[in-house]
C-alpha cells in the first residue's frame, strides 16, 4: 500500500490555485491522496480504516436515459398541452411520455418533476416502428423533427432503430428508484418513485438503482445516507472531477458490509437477495457463509485486486 502526493485541507477543490483557496486553516482534518493497491483514493487513511465496505455490488447501478435531443425529447406541461424546449406546442399521447428528473433535481433535493420525456422503447432492441401503430401523434411529431434525431452524432445510435434512445430496460421502469446526481460534489441519495401513475425516469447524468418497493428503496437509501458509508464514498470521490460520482464508484459499496455496521442485517435479509430482482437473474444467497456460493461473484482484476489488499 503506498500513500504519496499533498495534503489537503477541507473540501477545497483541488484544481484551485493556492491564491484563490478561502481558508488555508490547518485546524481541519487533512486527506492523503494515495495508492489502494493499484487505484487512486481521495483518501488513504480513511479508506484503509473502511476498507471492508470495498467490496460486492449487489444492486445494479444504472446511468438514466440517454437521448442527446433535450430540444424535442424533453417537454413542460402548460395548460393541458405539452411545450418542447422550442417553445413548441406538442399535441402528443402519453403513452411514451414519463416524468423526468434532471441531475440538477436530484443534487437539489427537487423531488417532484415538472418535465417530461419522450422515451420511445423500453429495451434497446425494440422496433421503434411500433409508436406508430400505437401513438400516431407521437410519431407524426418525431417524424417533424427528425432533422434533429436523426443528426445525432454519437455512435451509440448507428445501426439502431430510428428514434432510438439509450440506457433503456426493465430498470428504467421500475416504480422505486435510489438516485445520486453524476455531476454534483454532494454525496447525498434520494428515494425516486411515481409521479401521476407512472415511474419516475432519470437522465443521463444520474445514477441509480432500481427497487420494487418504497420499504426496499428507503431502506437502501439509509445505507447510502449512513455517516460510515458516506465517509467510505468520500475516500474514493475527487470533488474537482468533471463527474464526481460515476457507477465505478458507486459499484464499490457493499451494501451487506454497510448494514452490518449499522447492525441493520435483519433488515438487509429481506431485500439485498433479491437486489437483481430488475436484471433477470436469480436471488443472490448475499447471506452465505461459503462466498463461493454466491451468484454474483466479482471477477473483475480491479475487485480481485482490492480484495487482495484487504
Amino acid at each position: 500500500m503506498h500513500a504519496y502526493s499533498s495534503r489537503i485541507r477541507g473540501c477545497g477543490n483541488l484544481s484551485l490555485p493556492p491564491a484563490s483557496i478561502p481558508n488555508l486553516s490547518f485546524n481541519g482534518r487533512g486527506a492523503t491522496i494515495g495508492l489502494a493497491g493499484n487505484e487512486l483514493v481521495a483518501d488513504i487513511n480513511e479508506y484503509l480504516r473502511l476498507r471492508d465496505i470495498d467490496g460486492i455490488a449487489y444492486y445494479t447501478w444504472r446511468s438514466g436515459v440517454k437521448h442527446d435531443a433535450a430540444g424535442v425529447m424533453e417537454f413542460k406541461r402548460e395548460n393541458g398541452l405539452f411545450m418542447n424546449a422550442r417553445h413548441e406546442e406538442c399535441r402528443l399521447e402519453t403513452t411514451y411520455l414519463f416524468p423526468l428528473l434532471k441531475s440538477s433535481d436530484v443534487a437539489n433535493g427537487r423531488m417532484m418533476p415538472n418535465r417530461y420525456v419522450l422515451v420511445t422503447q423500453r429495451k434497446p432492441c425494440d422496433d421503434t416502428a411500433e409508436v406508430k401503430k400505437i401513438a400516431p401523434k407521437t410519431w407524426a411529431y418525431l417524424t417533424a423533427h427528425a432533422d434533429a434525431l436523426d443528426q445525432r452524432r454519437s455512435i451509440i445510435y448507428q445501426k439502431r432503430p430510428r428514434f432510438s434512445v439509450f440506457g433503456v430496460g426493465d430498470y428504467t421502469f421500475s416504480p422505486w428508484k435510489v438516485a445520486i446526481s453524476g455531476l454534483y460534489k454532494n454525496c447525498r441519495f434520494d428515494v425516486v418513485g411515481e409521479h401521476d401513475g407512472k415511474p419516475i425516469v432519470l437522465d443521463d447524468t444520474c445514477c441509480f438503482i432500481p427497487c420494487a418497493s418504497e420499504k426496499e428503496a428507503r431502506f437502501v437509501c439509509e445505507l447510502l445516507n449512513s455517516d460510515i458509508c458516506q465517509r467510505f464514498l468520500r475516500t474514493l470521490v475527487f470533488l474537482d472531477a468533471k463527474r464526481p460520482i460515476t457507477i465505478d464508484i458507486l459499484n464499490r459499496i457493499d451494501l451487506k458490509r454497510v448494514a452490518e455496521h449499522m447492525n441493520r442485517t435483519v433488515e438487509a435479509r429481506k431485500f439485498l437477495p433479491y437486489a437483481s430482482t430488475f436484471e433477470d437473474k436469480q436471488p443472490l444467497l448475499v447471506f452465505e457463509k461459503k462466498s463461493k456460493y454466491r451468484t454474483r461473484p466479482s471477477t473483475e482484476p480491479a475487485a480481485a485486486s482490492r480484495r487482495a489488499n484487504r
